[in-house]
């Protein structure tokens, strides 16, 4: 793409193995249902001064999808916002921007003000996540299934579901802010393997979860106005079995953490086991889960 305004009115297709760059600069603004769809490799090289658009021309716009690319995609310094799926819509992702069976790093780039299931959604691939945000999404931040990679020096900030969901998936976190998730902060599904280190969790309804086979592993973590529960631990889908969750060096401004561990599922803190409880007792009590 040259580098300017361009007002794209039809789907941009880009054919089996064959890249797109955007240089720095370059603002591509959207009609409504509009998407970008790439079957190779994307590259976005915006620079701090010159950062790249990818904005509807209304209010929405259709989204990127990244489909088999055998060479990772980077992205740089780019502001995508403003997408909700397509009317009609047949392909039924759940992301605002998809990457399936597609390796990406995204640097220094910020996605806000999303309508759709997930704001980025990384399906059977690796991601690098560094110096970026995502803010503003109706539902879910960041959804990785089945993938793995690291999340590093990132915020996240107000949505109507999890600011991050993992499934399927190894995934690495470190120097993470997470603030105003309706439901979690992480969650952490599906047999993944997950550990975080220097994490800010706030205003969330329950900061970390690990279920349905997880392991979890987290270190230097401050949590505050959590709505239910610091730190959970228990079985969604039993054909998945139970999960663990351990958490060292966790503080609040109140200085109460609380923990919820549904037998036989396991939460320690600091190397001490919290007690749990029955899941049908739980349910008793109204523990929504």
């Amino acid at each position: 793409v040259k580098d300017g305004l361009w007002h794209i009115e039809e789907d941009l297709l880009v054919p089996d193995g064959f890249s797109l760059t955007i240089p720095n600069g370059t603002t591509l603004k959207f009609a409504i249902n509009r998407r970008l769809v790439v079957r190779g490799a994307l590259a976005i090289s915006g620079t701090k001064e010159r950062p790249t658009l990818l904005i509807p021309q209304d209010e929405t716009w259709g989204g990127v999808v990244v489909l088999n690319a055998e060479r990772q995609s980077i992205i740089d310094n780019a502001r995508i916002e403003g997408i909700r799926h397509p009317d009609n819509d047949h392909w039924g992702l759940t992301g605002a921007i998809t990457f399936f069976q597609s390796d990406v790093e995204i640097h220094n780039s910020k996605i806000s003000n999303v309508k759709t299931e997930d704001a980025l959604n990384v399906i059977d691939g690796e991601l690098l996540f560094v110096d970026s945000s995502v803010r503003d999404a109706i539902s879910d931040g960041i959804d990785i299934d089945f993938g793995r990679g690291s999340l590093e020096n990132s915020q996240f900030s107000q949505f109507g579901g999890d600011a991050i969901d993992i499934s399927g998936s190894r995934i690495n976190a470190s120097d993470l802010v997470i603030s105003g998730a309706r439901d979690k902060g992480i969650s952490v599904g599906e047999r993944s393997v997950f550990e975080g280190n220097r994490l800010e969790i706030e205003r969330t309804g329950i900061a970390i979860a690990s279920k349905d086979g997880s392991s979890a592993f987290v270190r230097d973590i401050r949590i505050d106005k959590i709505q239910n529960y610091a730190f959970m631990a228990y079985i969604k889908k039993p054909e998945y079995g139970a999960s663990k969750l351990a958490v060292e060096h966790a503080s609040t401004s109140n200085g109460r953490l609380t923990a919820l561990a549904l037998s036989p599922s396991q939460i320690r803190i600091d190397g001490t086991e919290i007690s749990p409880i029955d899941s049908e007792i739980a349910r008793l009590y109204g523990v929504d889960f």
